[in-house]
């Protein structure tokens, strides 16, 4: 199939992306993740690369979990963990949590692995409860998938206890 000059997407541009990600991932592998970052620096956020971006932010993710600033490597990681689709999102799940954990959040490096090791046809990129908008009420919560899952985990949850239980504040994240 060829493309001609006129089509919407800048093959170009998207290229030049998919080097700058494989240069990031070989610099990753001999440990250099300084560099690494500079390569990604280089990718532009736009048409052409919005395909590529959930890569882009895992791969800047984890170059900065290797520099060991975990609290910036947070962002990206969640970001790639939410756009990826599963299960390829586990290991970024995986490496989300250790950034959790190394950052002195337990409870949410509990639940980034938990995620991690989740039934695939479970998770889609987002929750179970799907967006929230920080209200309850917006939430869509998927009876089936909870108990599906909470069966992988090895406990089971009585759903009606929560109407008791007072609500904690709204995590950084919504998983």
């Amino acid at each position: 199939m060829r493309f001609s000059n006129t089509d919407s997407v800048n093959w170009s541009a998207a290229r030049k992306a998919v080097r700058h990600l494989v240069a990031a991932e070989g610099y990753l592998e001999l440990e250099l993740p300084g560099r690494a970052l500079a390569e990604l620096e280089c990718i532009p956020h736009n048409e052409e690369t919005t395909d590529l971006q959930p890569f882009v932010h895992y791969l800047t993710g984890e170059s900065l979990k290797d520099l060991e600033r975990f609290e910036e490597a947070i962002d990206p990681l969640h970001e790639a963990a939410r756009t990826m689709p599963a299960p390829y999102n586990r290991t970024v799940w995986t490496s989300l949590g250790e950034c959790f954990r190394r950052d002195g959040q337990p409870v949410l490096a509990e639940v980034a692995e938990m995620f991690a090791e989740m039934n695939p046809e479970l998770v889609e990129s987002e929750s179970m409860f799907g967006e929230m908008d920080g209200c309850e009420e917006n939430a869509e919560f998927d009876m089936e998938a909870w108990e599906a899952s909470s069966e992988d985990w090895g406990f089971e949850f009585d759903l009606d206890s929560l109407d008791d239980m007072e609500r904690p504040e709204k995590p950084r994240f919504d998983f």
